[in-house]
């Protein structure tokens, strides 16, 4: 399931509300904040030797719209567009589109809820190219529907998307795919703060270029959902992926591959200092960069709520991969981060963040280790 798509959800669940908004303009409720930020590496191009250090300039505008068309329809949008640019390594330059960037219609018709998107987002996520270079920009666009039939303690829900990626640094262009994606689900409420069910995915990607191998995959497996206690929320999914890859002539052809997925989320509200998600569990997927990823992963963050009008956060990430092949290792990936916020004004709000990473690969070339700081100040019109 995609994270936009779950990011997405979650904002509509706050935008729905009309105080969430800043500015009407008819029907539509609309919501701005400008944000600029100055982001201090150590190693902007991820490199294991010759690190150069950099400072990035980051300005943005970020926009939400609500608009409730009628009484059984709404439309949503959102997004935030922003540029960073480097001052001595301007080759890293690169446009930004916040991953929640969406264009969402939504209609309800008897017992069916059924969404109509335009995901999409361009982000820079140097962490997960293995050979470790700057400037890894993915541009995702993602458009699709879904359908939830609503019967009573049984929730049915189908889904296709069409989603593209590309890469705008022509060192990376061998890595634009399509996919044709679908998805199926079945919830029932077992009881008001329970649901369990099945959910089911599949999917078709090709390359642009031969230097990866077309694929095709499904999956299948049980999910659970329970607030165990009014202060502690689990989530949890496990299952079965196969992939079958296409013979290719440049690249290292894979036969299938089969394996197993997990995830397990703990969100608990220790006290009123402290709330934390606790996340692990496994990949297999194809992933950009490689042909198949099979991927171990565990992250952990807490909020701190010990100084008054200050929000602090800390949080630690591992994960432990294998990838074969387009890109062939074996690594180990550890990230550590904090940050502190504070409302300067009414409209205005400053942050400052901190994060650590640290890469080691049986290729030591892809070994890497980055430190960053990020001042960030935000301002609501």
């Amino acid at each position: 399931m995609s994270e936009a798509g779950a990011e997405a959800a979650e904002l509509q669940k706050k935008t729905g509300n009309l105080d969430y908004y800043n500015l009407a303009m008819g029907p539509v409720s609309l919501r701005f904040q400008s944000e600029m930020g100055f982001e201090f590496t150590d190693n902007v191009n991820l490199s294991d030797t010759h690190r150069v250090s950099d400072l990035g300039l980051t300005p943005a505008l970020n926009m939400r719209a609500f608009w409730p068309v009628s009484e059984n329809n709404s439309l949503f949008f959102s997004t935030g567009v922003g540029y960073t640019t480097y001052l001595r390594t301007s080759n890293n330059d690169h446009l930004n589109i916040t991953p929640d960037s969406n264009l969402t219609f939504r209609m309800y018709v008897g017992d069916f809820v059924i969404n109509f998107h335009d995901r999409f987002s361009m982000t820079e996520n140097v962490q997960q190219n293995p050979t470790g270079n700057g400037n890894f920009v993915e541009l995702d666009n993602t458009v699709g529907t879904s359908a939830d039939w609503d019967l009573n303690k049984l929730i049915l829900t189908f889904g296709y998307d069409h989603e593209l990626v590309t890469y705008p640094n022509s060192d990376f262009e061998n890595s634009d795919h399509n996919s044709e994606l679908f998805n199926a689900q079945a919830a029932f409420e077992i009881n008001q703060t329970t649901t369990a069910g099945l959910q089911a995915g599949g999917g078709l990607t090709y390359y642009n270029q031969n230097t990866y191998s077309d694929n095709t995959h499904f999956s299948v497996g049980p999910f659970y959902q329970a607030q165990v206690t009014d202060y502690i929320k689990v989530t949890a999914a496990v299952g079965y992926v196969s992939y079958f890859f296409s013979p290719s002539e440049t690249a290292t052809n894979l036969s299938g591959e089969n394996g197993g997925y997990a995830d397990l989320t703990l969100t608990h509200r220790v006290n009123r200092w402290l709330d934390y998600n606790l996340t692990g569990g496994r990949q297999f997927t194809s992933s950009a960069g490689t042909d198949l990823l099979d991927l171990y992963f565990a992250d952990w963050e807490a909020n701190w709520h010990v100084i008054r009008d200050v929000s602090i956060t800390t949080s630690f990430n591992y994960q432990h991969g294998n990838s074969s092949g387009g890109t062939v290792e074996i690594f180990n990936q550890f990230g550590a981060g904090m940050s502190l916020g504070y409302p300067i004004t009414q409209k205005l709000a400053g942050s400052i963040r901190y994060n650590f990473w640290q890469k080691n690969s049986d290729v030591t070339t892809y070994d890497y280790v980055q430190n960053i700081l990020v001042l960030d100040f935000t301002y609501g019109f």
